[in-house]
């Protein structure tokens, strides 16, 4: 119920905001209204889907030729995946290796009573 009344509200504002709209020149109207039909023309002309979004196209390869003459066909979205888990792993490697240096140098500091005494209370 609330959400009806809530379209219902949606709807009046939509109606009053049509209604005390400014209309924009002439020329302005007409340059953007032949551009949406540009825009419209050439996404009738583009290739028809197979439903679930996706062109009939056939998806592009990557060929790769090893030594011995075999070829192996990798789809470019797998080698981009793959290009984005390498920086991944070269991340979280810097990173545990900062890490792991500042634990050192902080054991040393504790190992070695290089750290400041703090002050007694009395």
């Amino acid at each position: 119920m609330l959400n009806v009344e809530m379209e219902i509200v949606e709807l009046r504002i939509e109606n009053l905001l049509f209604e005390e709209a400014v209309l924009p020149p002439d020329h302005v109207k007409d340059r953007v209204m032949d551009r949406i039909g540009q825009d419209y023309q050439r996404w009738q002309e583009r290739p028809a889907s197979n439903g679930n979004g996706h062109t009939n196209k056939p998806p592009e390869y990557i060929s790769i030729k090893p030594g011995w003459n075999r070829q192996i066909t990798v789809s470019i979205w797998w080698r981009c995946a793959f290009i984005g888990m390498v920086v991944l792993t070269m991340a979280l490697a810097a990173s545990t290796w900062y890490l792991h240096k500042q634990v050192d140098h902080l054991q040393d500091v504790i190992i070695h009573n290089n750290y400041p005494q703090p002050p007694i209370s009395r």
